[in-house]
């Protein structure tokens, strides 16, 4: 049957929610998630997670596969680190694509890439 491949899987991780926390991005226990898109629909999480753990340190990293290919999400643990990451990745390539990426909690971008250089 070739109806079955790419709905089956989705999104396995959908279900999971924290107890006790409001499911939204901002501040659980889930950290920051920035979305990726253009990725090469040969990049691996692995690749994915290198190429940001160069600039800030990666909890998590997904590429996604059938209807969401090309399309991935990396979790900082917090709002610097995912802007950080944003920041000096944005247009950056990664096997060959020029990808594009946005924190999941759209809005907070712009500020991202006006802000201070940070320091420290």
């Amino acid at each position: 049957s070739t109806m079955a491949r790419g709905g089956a899987q989705r999104n396995p991780r959908r279900r999971v929610v924290i107890r006790g926390a409001p499911y939204n991005t901002q501040q659980t226990n889930a950290g920051i998630r920035v979305l990726v898109a253009n990725l090469n629909p040969g990049t691996r999480w692995q690749e994915l997670k290198d190429h940001f753990q160069a600039v800030s340190e990666v909890v998590h990293a997904d590429v996604y596969r059938g209807q969401d290919a090309g399309k991935g999400s990396v979790v900082f643990s917090n709002l610097t680190d995912a802007q950080n990451a944003v920041y000096m990745l944005a247009g950056s390539i990664l096997e060959g694509n020029k990808i594009k990426m946005k924190l999941e909690n759209a809005g907070a971008v712009q500020q991202a890439a006006a802000g201070p250089r940070g320091g420290g």
